[in-house]
Parts: structure tokens; C-alpha cells; sequence
């Protein structure tokens, strides 16, 4: 995890190989995907997962999994933010 500016910004390498960098966001709430205590230990494993709803994203940044998503909107699917 990184600070740009005022953005926190977490970058991982996925098991293709390519680095990647993700707004430090959930496109749900927008609660922090990687707190200071995470992100201190510098290891994320498969996933990123939101604490707030348990919305998991791959590192590619796509959605895998989002608990209660048939009752959302369409757009609850969006991937997070990512930058290559």
C-alpha cells in the first residue's frame, strides 16, 4: 500500500506476473479494501477483500464474489479502479 497525493493506492503482482495498482477503494461503500495494519505487513494473498461487505475482488481487480448480490443494482459488478 502506497500514499499518491491523497489517494491511498495498493499495488500488487498477479499470478500472471503483471503489477498492478488499485485505488485503495470498494466500488460498493467505498470502505478501504487494505487498512494501515494490512497493508504494514505488505502480503495480500489470492483476493482483496472488503471488510465492510465481504465484496472480494481477484487481482486482476475483477469481482469474484459479493454476498447478497441478487438484490443490488446492475452496476454492482463493476471491477475496482485499476491502473496498468
Amino acid at each position: 500500500k502506497v500514499q499518491v497525493g491523497r489517494e491511498s493506492v495498493l499495488l500488487v503482482r498477479g499470478r500472471d506476473g503483471l503489477l498492478r495498482a488499485f485505488l485503495n477503494v470498494c466500488r460498493h461503500r467505498g470502505a478501504q479494501l487494505c487498512s494501515d495494519a494490512d497493508g504494514a505487513e505488505g502480503v495480500v494473498k489470492r483476493t482483496l477483500r472488503c471488510p465492510y461487505h465481504s465484496w472480494t475482488y481477484a487481482l486482476d481487480g475483477k469481482l469474484v464474489a459479493a454476498p447478497n448480490i441478487g438484490t443490488l443494482s446492475d452496476d454492482a459488478g463493476a471491477p475496482i479502479d485499476r491502473y496498468q
